[in-house]
């Protein structure tokens, strides 16, 4: 599906009914809710022995990290086992005769595999992230006595992950970095986009394939999905 209103608005609501039944249940009294060791926030009761809150434990991770992260890596596998075959492709097109139409789609196709790497950092954080303390919250079924130092680094690494994305942006991509610059920094000074922003290609005909002789025609960085 292509990212337009009506699919962002179904991922979004999807989102928002996902999060609600995986997080109801102890307010219908599966588990319950309490604070963290450290006291500063609020988590479900890792360390209860009942059944019930055992198995509401086992269904988190599975439905909230272990289905989520399965389903990125066997996407991910197949989007830069396809993101490599374009990036190859692309190179050997650069040194041939094009369209103007088929340049255009190479320089798209360029961009989007970029915007491919940077999301297949963010699946990276987000698994390096939560995985201790998933680890820690499955622990704490069989051992309540955690250092509180223990639970605490996990914690606030997994809660920043909703700040992460951001900085990934702004780190890997210019444009981002720029619009953030002019709009927060009292300097309003921004970096000039460099030359690997654009891509030149050797066009010899028009969209429609009429021949208008040997040509270079550069192109600055595609809009894509994701910027």
């Amino acid at each position: 599906h292509r990212l337009n209103v009506s699919v962002t608005m179904k991922v979004i609501a999807g989102t928002w009914i996902a999060a609600f039944l995986t997080t109801a249940p102890p307010l219908v009294g599966m588990s319950t809710y309490t604070y963290e060791p450290f006291g500063t926030s609020c988590t479900i009761d890792w360390d209860d022995p009942e059944p019930l809150n055992v198995f509401y434990v086992y269904l988190l991770v599975f439905v909230a990290y272990l289905i989520p992260v399965a389903i990125m890596c066997y996407c991910y596998y197949y989007v830069v086992q396809r993101s490599n075959e374009l990036l190859r492709s692309m190179k050997q097109i650069k040194h041939q005769m094009l369209t103007l139409g088929e340049a255009e789609e190479a320089n798209a196709n360029i961009a989007e595999n970029k915007v491919t790497w940077i999301s297949l950092v963010m699946v990276a954080v987000f698994i390096v992230i939560w995985s201790p303390y998933t680890f820690v919250c499955v622990w704490a079924i069989y051992d309540a006595d955690i250092p509180v130092w223990l639970n605490t680094l996990p914690t606030m690494c997994a809660k920043s992950s909703c700040m992460l994305n951001p900085v990934i942006f702004y780190l890997t991509n210019p444009i981002f970095r720029n619009t953030f610059k002019a709009t927060f920094l009292r300097s309003r000074k921004v970096t000039p986009l460099t030359e690997n922003r654009l891509q030149t290609f050797k066009v010899n005909k028009t969209k429609e394939g009429i021949f208008i002789g040997e040509n270079n025609v550069t192109f600055r960085q595609a809009d894509t999905t994701m910027f």
